[in-house]
């Protein structure tokens, strides 16, 4: 996590960082070091972030003999294949169901659902945590691209009464084998 400080060097390190040419991986990860070095959080932070998003998507593009590729692969997420241990998800639980309205959870669980992923039958208990079908939907359509195990997609698709609502639980989360 970067926590951007006020220095007196900072508005130095822009400048250089404004006139430096940019031509290898040594040079993007020296800077975002350096950048990163600096930070811990004040008003000049937008700008800090902007400059750190700009070395990333430098850095994204290059290979390691410091030619630029076509499209760097995109790392995987820590977690690819490991869902939310059951601990965590019992804290993300008791956090949604203290929520007093469907929008608060609903915020809650997108705030879940950046960093974590599910299985089917934790999905599904969160969908149950609404009562309309509204919310579920939205819900799953959160929560769709977070699933490990879309094999399971059954037991989701069962926390929907309503047939119609259960045809469109089946597209916006279609079973896989």
């Amino acid at each position: 996590m970067i926590v951007l400080l006020c220095t007196p060097g900072l508005a130095r390190a822009q400048r250089d960082y404004k006139r430096k040419a940019k031509p290898t991986l040594v040079w993007a990860l020296a800077e975002l070091e350096r950048i990163e070095g600096m930070a811990t959080g004040c008003v000049e932070g937008q700008k800090i972030r902007k400059r750190l998003a700009r070395v990333r998507r430098h850095l994204g593009y290059l290979v390691p003999g410091g030619r630029r590729a076509s499209r760097a692969p995109a790392a995987p997420p820590r977690s690819a294949a490991r869902p939310i241990s059951g601990g965590n998800f019992a804290r993300l639980m008791g956090a949604v169901r203290a929520q007093r309205f469907s929008q608060g959870k609903v915020r809650v669980i997108r705030q879940a659902a950046w960093r974590n992923r599910f299985t089917c039958r934790q999905v599904s208990i969160l969908i149950r945590a609404f009562s309309l079908d509204e919310y579920r939907l939205k819900v799953l359509r959160l929560l769709a691209r977070r699933v490990a195990d879309r094999h399971n997609a059954a037991v989701v698709h069962s926390a929907f009464s309503n047939p119609r609502d259960r045809r469109k639980a089946r597209k916006i989360l279609p079973r896989t084998r």
